[in-house]
């Protein structure tokens, strides 16, 4: 074994069965650290999901000023058309956009 390993840190690299081989203070000192670790882990994906959630919300708000933009560059006939007012143009580029019934995880299979 190297020596630079403590047998706590040891003991980690190997299933909890191996536990019992420890005396408490080794024990506990591989729990504490299993817990930091898992610790760690959990607040990086809860970090990590603010951050795509975010990301998302940020597309979600182009889609938004790019359909309104895109909208608002209609003739009024256009729009009446299509039945949007020109007044309701950022009411309906608020809606969330329909999704294809065959549409899984983003991507689409001809039906």
């Amino acid at each position: 074994m190297d020596s630079r390993i403590t047998p706590a840190e040891a003991a980690m690299l190997m299933p909890y069965p191996h536990l019992d081989r420890l005396n408490a203070a080794e024990r506990a000192e591989v729990l504490t650290a299993r817990a930091r670790a898992l610790r760690a882990a959990v607040i990086l994906a809860a970090i990590t999901g603010a951050f795509q959630a975010l990301g998302r919300g940020f597309a979600a708000m182009q889609r938004r000023n790019r359909t309104a933009e895109e909208l608002s560059q209609l003739s009024d006939r256009a729009l009446a058309d299509i039945g949007i007012a020109r007044g309701n143009i950022y009411e309906i580029a608020a809606r969330p956009f329909p999704q294809a019934a065959n549409d899984v995880a983003g991507t689409r299979h001809a039906a």
